[in-house]
């Protein structure tokens, strides 16, 4: 049990006794619980339109996070592509081909990007951190 000592008393606050009341069921809850239960809905919605639309089998693991060249010129997604923001961060499902991956954007759609628009983020590109500096003279 922790002792308090006459120092540590301040007078304009109540300590708190054991039998302190925890604080109310609402409090306790999520602000909106119906927001997240659609969200996991709409999220459900999105991975089974993903599986029928690109014939998909098994788990979706991100494989990568790459980034859409900020400078690109990015076309309307459609049909099978996904459409790009530039700077987005996407999560890549698969590397279909030497031209496009299978990607999911921050909005939880699916579709193709092209190799070309995409980057690694910079996060990512430092890489020898971990590694002692050779050039380091001290």
């Amino acid at each position: 049990r922790l002792k308090i000592s006459h120092e540590d008393e301040y007078d304009d606050v109540d300590p708190i006794t054991e039998d302190f009341p925890p604080p109310p069921l609402e409090l306790r809850m999520p602000i909106n619980p119906k927001i997240s239960v659609k969200k996991s809905k709409k999220e459900e919605r999105d991975e089974k339109e993903f599986r029928k639309k690109f014939k998909f089998e098994g788990e979706i693991k991100v494989l990568s996070k790459m980034m859409v060249d900020p400078n690109a010129n990015t076309k309307k997604g459609g049909g099978k592509d996904l459409q790009l923001a530039r700077g987005e961060i996407l999560d890549v499902i698969q590397f279909t081909s030497s031209e496009k991956y299978l990607c999911r954007n921050t909005s939880g759609k699916y579709g193709y990007a092209p190799k070309n628009l995409l980057l690694e983020p910079e996060w990512e590109i430092y890489d020898d951190v971990d590694h002692p500096d050779i050039y380091d003279n001290d």
